[in-house]
């Protein structure tokens, strides 16, 4: 099962995208330089997430989560912001999963 976690924000030129998850702020996703990085992303998140890129220019960063299991619950973080580290946007939402 997959789940789509939404992250609107004012568009900026080479936006910096970071999803964590609370309250470690373990890094689950990142997005910057026109580029997924994926050398900090956590084991627990490798090869699990899509962050699709096509909306990033209107303000629209996505986070899908794959394979999503209970140890995936509770709140992720959005963070936006420019190489020069001005205007920081941020977004959270609370993941719940039922289930196994």
């Amino acid at each position: 099962l997959d789940c789509v976690l939404p992250c609107p924000f004012t568009p900026e030129t080479d936006p910096m995208i970071h999803w964590t998850k609370e309250p470690e702020y373990t890094p689950v996703h990142s997005y910057y330089r026109n580029q997924h990085q994926h050398l900090f992303q956590h084991e627990n998140y490798r090869n699990r997430t899509t962050l699709s890129d096509q909306g990033i220019s209107t303000g629209d960063a996505p986070l899908q989560l794959h394979k999503v299991n209970v140890s995936d619950e509770g709140r992720y973080t959005c963070y936006v912001t420019t190489v020069r580290l001005d205007n920081v946007q941020e977004s959270s939402v609370n993941l719940t999963v039922y289930g196994e």
